[in-house]
């Protein structure tokens, strides 16, 4: 892709990578909710964006954001109403963001410029479900530290989890490759390491730094 492509992001379009971004985490945060904190969570941050996009008045650049942002919200509280959490696994945690990539997907390809739309969706897929598998991780870690029985946690996380998460901060650090400008890696740190554990929070900014120094 031509820096003049990627120029074409600057503006309207770089926000719209903002809306991408925090509708992902919105709606990652549909499919993992580990305990009751979570979950409340969750709901006061859909309706706070639902807000927030319907203050900015953006036309049709953000009219499709919070109309799904609605859609989800109303789906997932019916759901609610409807029966119990169920327990969160291992595996679901893992694919959990699965889900939203279609939904990234289409507000990406609209923006003018980008071609390689498959890279990005990547960045979405492995960061939203790394931050979230790391969330859930912590919190099973904690619980079976001072023998809590939380049945909102992780029930059967395997004892190699913690090279697993591993694996995934190198990924997640490698992966801003994939993006030619680094104020669009910025950008993205931004959104996603705020949701981090401090721990974890480090050992990624560590990470993504180091990526940085070799390109």
């Amino acid at each position: 892709m031509s820096p003049f492509m990627w120029r074409n992001l600057a503006g309207l379009n770089e926000q719209r990578y903002f809306m991408a971004a925090e509708i992902s985490m919105i709606i990652a945060n549909f499919e993992i909710q580990d305990n009751v904190e979570d979950l409340n969570r969750v709901q006061d941050k859909i309706l706070l964006a639902i807000s927030d996009y319907k203050l900015r008045k953006m036309g049709n650049q953000g009219k499709d954001v919070y109309e799904i942002l609605e859609k989800k919200y109303l789906e997932y509280m019916s759901k609610e109403r409807m029966a119990q959490k169920v327990f969160c696994g291992f595996e679901s945690v893992v694919n959990a963001c699965g889900g939203i990539i279609g939904t990234i997907g289409r507000l990406l390809s609209e923006v003018s410029g980008i071609r390689e739309i498959s890279d990005i969706e990547k960045i979405f897929n492995l960061w939203g479900r790394w931050v979230y598998l790391v969330d859930a991780a912590d919190d099973y870690a904690e619980d079976k530290k001072y023998d809590h029985f939380n049945p909102w946690t992780l029930k059967d996380t395997p004892p190699n989890w913690e090279n697993y998460v591993y694996c995934l901060e190198k990924e997640a650090g490698t992966l801003i490759n994939y993006l030619p400008v680094r104020r669009y890696g910025d950008l993205l740190k931004q959104l996603y390491v705020i949701q981090l554990p401090e721990r974890r929070r480090r050992i990624f900014n560590k990470l993504y730094e180091q990526t940085w120094e070799t390109i």
